[in-house]
């Protein structure tokens, strides 16, 4: 399979550094877009008259609706860039987070909640699958990057206590808006060329055999032959899962913790804990390259401590206990979601690149809308059922892993051979 130039092997390496940063911040914002609501959730339901639970709900569904629009993303990507998708991308989110602040009703919150799913999923894919395409060589270490800036974003929870405290929920929101402002200051940046189809490497295999029905053009636009590779089909349903976990951590964490008696302060801290325990091991990823092998191997240890961390989650309600087992589940939590993009991205060619990764966030978005709607039809229950959940599809989550090491031991042998 011969392709037909390397992409953006003509881009300096001041323009891939500012895209690198570009990227970091919108990971960044999407980080502290994720937690916000389960700080500002009981605020929010008490002003405009519903439950938490509805809060928690339509949080996940503007989850699921970014990553279900990455391929809108993927496909804009093509035609005006990533300078102009992130630009779009900053004032949508800008405008959607302003008019939350404003919102009086149930309905007007879940709407201008799905507006900033929308914008976030205009960015979501692509910020990882143009590195695909930038950083050849270096591509564990900039998912890396990515990915450590955006649990640093998870992390601000006790900072977004202060704003509630001190602004009222509204405020919160005005000031979560002004920082998404700042993302035109790297967009500006950035080369124009950077994403645009002209620059995206193309085989030349089926070239002059394209399929011009409907349904053929709907296919390659999804990029549906992806599900040919048994790997990916692995690798997208660990992502649902672990998607599936980390919101029930992002919305259910802090009301779980306050409900068994600790302080609101100490609760947001434990999420602070989570984005810890990302942040240190991306640190270490960022540093250190990464082969495929290793990799799938680091996937099934990573799950595998998660499982044991959610285990004595469960069973204990000792602030120390929660602390540790949180900070336990952020740094596996860590290295998976990195893990999970590199090795899609690895299994397939560069063209497919965009697709292995928008599927990836489409099966993550599956697990946004079951937690969502778990903590919707649970939400006056007890709150501990939503974590067992999560520990036993963590679990079963296994099982994919597992194959996946098989399959990368095969092809290895098959190469030796």
């Amino acid at each position: 399979m011969e392709n037909v130039h390397l992409p953006h092997s003509n881009l300096s390496n001041t323009d891939k550094l500012l895209c690198l940063l570009n990227n970091g911040f919108l990971y960044f914002m999407l980080g502290v877009t994720n937690v916000i609501m389960g700080v500002l959730n009981a605020a929010i339901a008490d002003s405009i008259g519903c439950t938490d639970g509805y809060i928690t709900f339509i949080a996940a569904i503007s989850m699921a609706v970014y990553s279900f629009t990455g391929f809108m993303g993927e496909n804009l990507l093509k035609h005006i860039g990533l300078k102009y998708l992130t630009i779009v991308s900053t004032l949508l989110r800008l405008f959607s987070t302003c008019m939350l602040s404003t919102i009086n009703d149930a309905v007007s919150f879940a709407v201008w909640m799905t507006v900033l799913g929308l914008a976030n999923g205009l960015i979501i894919s692509t910020s990882i699958s143009v590195l695909g395409s930038i950083f050849v060589d270096h591509l564990s270490n900039a998912i890396g990057f990515v990915t450590l800036v955006y649990m640093v974003g998870t992390a601000t929870p006790p900072v977004t206590q202060v704003w509630l405290e001190n602004y009222g929920w509204r405020g919160a929101l005005l000031v979560t808006g002004a920082l998404h402002l700042h993302g035109l200051v790297t967009a500006t940046a950035l080369d124009s060329s950077i994403g645009r189809k002209q620059d995206i490497t193309y085989t030349e295999i089926g070239k002059n055999q394209e399929d011009k029905t409907f349904l053929g053009k709907i296919g390659k636009s999804l990029q549906l032959s992806v599900f040919k590779n048994m790997t990916l089909n692995a690798l997208f349903f660990v992502s649902g899962c672990i998607w599936f976990v980390i919101v029930v951590f992002h919305l259910s964490l802090i009301p779980y913790a306050i409900s068994i008696s600790i302080e609101p302060l100490q609760a947001s801290f434990l999420k602070t804990l989570v984005g810890m325990g990302c942040v240190i091991v991306r640190i270490v990823q960022c540093i250190v390259p990464q082969t495929v092998n290793i990799s799938t191997k680091l996937l099934v240890l990573t799950l595998f401590i998660d499982v044991v961390a959610l285990t004595f989650f469960i069973f204990s309600n000792q602030y120390t206990s929660l602390a540790l087992s949180s900070f336990i589940h952020g740094a596996a939590y860590g290295l998976q979601s990195c893990l999970i993009h590199f090795l899609a991205i690895k299994s397939v060619d560069t063209a497919h690149a965009g697709g292995a990764i928008a599927w990836c966030k489409a099966f993550a978005g599956i697990g946004n809308l079951l937690a969502g709607l778990l903590g919707f039809f649970n939400s006056d229950k007890d709150l501990l059922f939503c974590f067992q959940i999560s520990t036993a599809l963590q679990a079963f989550a296994l099982i994919p892993s597992l194959y996946v090491l098989f399959l990368w031991h095969c092809s290895s042998k098959n190469k030796d051979t």
